[in-house]
């Protein structure tokens, strides 16, 4: 499931909700001031938006909808893999991004502290992102929702009760049963070389 879970807020933000694809659901909110994406790391998983104090019930309506109905298209997906996958067969195309392989290389032996490879990009599916998000996403109840601007406190505990409030969940709290694994020993030494001229 790793690769899928990297690719998640991705392909999300690229697809759509529900039944509007991307081009549809920005001719909804065009002229409302908004932006909403979801991230996972190793340990949680959230959404992060803004929005205008104008426009707080287009974002509450968002976040409701994303979870409710997600939408991960398969153009999306294959668009992630073709822009991935020249970096992922060669990441001395970019000496940032080499550098980063390097350091997560030389830090992590589980795949969740990695960038994916080429083998891993080949796996993304949407069935599989569909999976990891119904996991991870599919149940709110040990989630924290915070709000921080110019807010109308009423209204906002009003917009919560409507829209986060009526989100699915179980009462069960996620127990966590893993551990990084500890940094490497000693000093571990990495030679990257990537690209040419004046950037290499």
């Amino acid at each position: 499931d790793v690769p899928d879970a990297q690719a998640l807020g991705e392909v999300a933000a690229a697809s759509g909700i529900g039944d509007l694809n991307r081009a549809d659901l920005d001719a909804v909110i065009a002229g409302s001031d908004l932006s909403l994406s979801l991230f996972m790391t190793w340990f949680t998983e959230g959404m992060f938006g803004f929005t205008s104090t104008a426009d707080a019930e287009v974002l509450f309506r968002l976040v409701h909808n994303q979870i409710l109905e997600p939408r991960f298209d398969h153009a999306a997906v294959d668009r992630y893999g073709r822009e991935q996958l020249p970096l992922a067969e060669d990441p001395g195309l970019d000496p940032n991004y080499a550098n980063v392989v390097a350091l997560l290389d030389a830090r992590y032996d589980d795949p969740r502290g990695r960038l994916p490879n080429a083998e891993a990009l080949e796996s993304i599916d949407t069935a599989g992102i569909e999976r990891v998000f119904d996991e991870r996403f599919g149940d709110v109840s040990d989630w924290v929702f915070a709000f921080s601007g110019d807010l109308d406190i009423d209204e906002m505990v009003e917009l919560s009760r409507r829209y986060v409030g009526t989100l699915p969940g179980d009462g069960i709290d996620d127990e966590v049963d893993f551990v990084e694994e500890p940094p490497p020993g000693g000093v571990v030494q990495r030679e990257v070389t990537a690209a040419s001229g004046d950037l290499a």
